[in-house]
């Protein structure tokens, strides 16, 4: 049977692989195992939905410019993803459909907004949470996920820091990362993940004249649960996100 395939399920029994000399076997590590139980179950639960977005980030590289020489002063890192979460979360807000975990034969609309991050550590993925994402600025979800983030490289994190999310995004990192398709972190319905920023020429509007500019542009992607969430909820709340990255009006 599959590694990680839910129990009592029916499964093709593929063949096992052989051992030659000169391989190295690793066997799965605990928190392995269970990401990889995990993962196999939401594919298998959830109807995986995924639709792209082609996001200007060119004003929020502005307005980060604009402020992380001051905040870096401060001890305080300004990524793209601070950014992102801020977005999401203020979607989220929009668009309280996304924000729900699915029970039996229920869905559960949550009242608050805690947003998961997945970050690697030295132990591999983990999901930390941050709690009520959406009272936060840009720079409050900065702090809250670099110290976070911390603690999950120094295996520190409890069970409540990673428990109770209602929303995920994943950052899989800038190099070499067009865009793809993340597997949803069950019971959620849905989760974002982020793309490299790359610097392209694009049609713009100046003054009533299309011109063809250099912006920092990024692809984003949002995978959801099609039992719970239609297209124009899913490509409604996908879109909500672009405009609000696109304007950059974000309080830091």
């Amino acid at each position: 049977m599959p590694y990680g395939h839910p129990e009592g399920s029916k499964a093709y029994r593929y063949p096992q692989p052989r051992v030659d000399e000169g391989d190295t076997v690793e066997k799965f590590s605990r928190r392995r195992a269970m990401i990889a139980e995990h993962m196999v179950i939401s594919q298998a639960v959830s109807p995986h939905v995924v639709t792209v977005a082609e996001v200007d980030m060119t004003d929020v590289s502005r307005l980060r410019d604009k402020h992380k020489g001051r905040l870096k002063a401060q001890g305080i890192g300004l990524t793209f993803l601070s950014f992102i979460l801020k977005a999401t979360v203020d979607a989220l807000r929009e668009y309280p459909e996304m924000n729900a975990v699915v029970g039996d034969g229920k869905v559960i609309r949550k009242g608050r907004i805690n947003l998961g991050c997945a970050v690697d550590s030295p132990a591999g993925l983990v999901v930390p949470v941050l709690r009520d994402a959406d009272q936060l600025t840009v720079v409050g979800l900065s702090k809250t996920l670099t110290r976070l983030a911390d603690k999950a490289r120094n295996g520190k994190l409890e069970p409540d820091d990673i428990s109770g999310g209602t929303f995920t995004v994943s950052n899989p990192g800038r190099k070499g990362n067009l865009y793809g398709g993340a597997i949803i972190n069950q019971p959620q319905v849905g989760i974002v993940r982020m793309g490299e920023i790359k610097k392209r020429p694009m049609v713009i509007t100046r003054g009533g004249e299309d011109v063809i500019a250099i912006r920092q542009m990024m692809y984003i992607a949002l995978s959801y649960d099609h039992r719970v969430i239609d297209g124009v909820t899913g490509n409604s709340f996908l879109f909500r996100i672009r405009e609000l990255l696109d304007g950059a009006n974000f309080q830091i």
